[in-house]
């Protein structure tokens, strides 16, 4: 999935903070980014734009199904949810935002939540949404921490997943708010492929370019599959169904990962 594609999934995201319960937010997220987005050919901003401008304000209803599948019990809160979006995509459009490039750059400016505050004609519930958003990166943990789980196999404790966070973005050379939400991205994109084998090699291999490029003192990154009995696999996209993904990355230096690691110099991670 392309750059443009994820900058989709992230504003439904954004617009989606309104619903309660979670569940049923990540229902509507998961049924708008594997279903609307390959139907309606969302691959961009232009594209969702051309979607809602397709409908007036008095079909949100219908749009609402379009997007969500039904995943929002309460069709009011379904059509705040379509009400959000759209002044969300009017919100960045008169800031001069039109692809992902020009967002990415202008949610990490200092001056966006004062920018977004200021802006008297967005509802104030969306407002709070995108200030809540915007703020430290909140809306990124949540994704951090179903890629711990999913990576690790278990769920260990919250503070050590984001000590562990702070950790690795220091040996990155980045900052644990702009590596969670590197991670938030990627995870985002994960849970949109489904079990796409091609597009998860795609997704590793992206993840491998990614640390090679940011990891100081560049050390060994390796991407390979376990449980494959094959002695000669013909391709790796092919055995990721039958084993299980892992990237072993060798670190520059030790560093405690947490509390209970005090000496970590490799992270492995698999699927």
């Amino acid at each position: 999935m392309e750059l443009q594609s994820a900058m989709v999934l992230e504003l439904a995201d954004a617009a989606l903070q309104v619903i309660e319960p979670i569940s049923q937010r990540t229902a509507a997220w998961q049924a708008f980014a594997r279903c609307a987005v390959p139907q309606q050919g969302l691959g961009s901003l232009a594209r969702l734009v051309m979607l809602l401008q397709q409908y007036g304000s008095d079909e949100d209803a219908e749009l609402a199904v379009l997007l969500w599948h039904g995943e929002i019990a309460q069709s009011a809160c379904a059509i705040k949810a379509v009400q959000c979006l759209r002044s969300l995509v009017t919100f960045l459009e008169t800031l001069g935002l039109t692809n992902a490039a020009s967002w990415l750059q202008w949610r990490d400016s200092a001056d966006a939540q004062a920018v977004l505050q200021g802006a008297q004609h967005l509802p104030a519930d969306m407002i709070a949404a995108l200030v809540w958003f915007l703020d430290l990166g909140r809306c990124d943990v949540p994704w951090v921490l179903k890629f711990a789980r999913r990576v690790l196999g278990q769920a260990p404790a919250h503070g050590h997943i984001m000590l562990a966070i702070q950790e690795i973005a220091e040996a990155m050379g980045l900052s644990a708010r702009a590596l969670a939400r590197r991670i938030a991205w990627h995870e985002r994109l994960y849970r949109a492929l489904d079990d796409g084998p091609e597009q998860r090699l795609a997704w590793w291999r992206c993840v491998k370019r990614t640390l090679q490029a940011q990891l100081t003192n560049p050390p060994s990154v390796k991407l390979q599959v376990q449980g494959v009995t094959e002695t000669l696999p013909l391709s790796l996209a092919v055995h990721l169904r039958q084993g299980h993904p892992m990237l072993a990355i060798q670190l520059p230096r030790a560093f405690g990962a947490a509390p209970a690691w005090p000496n970590l110099t490799m992270v492995q991670l698999s699927q």
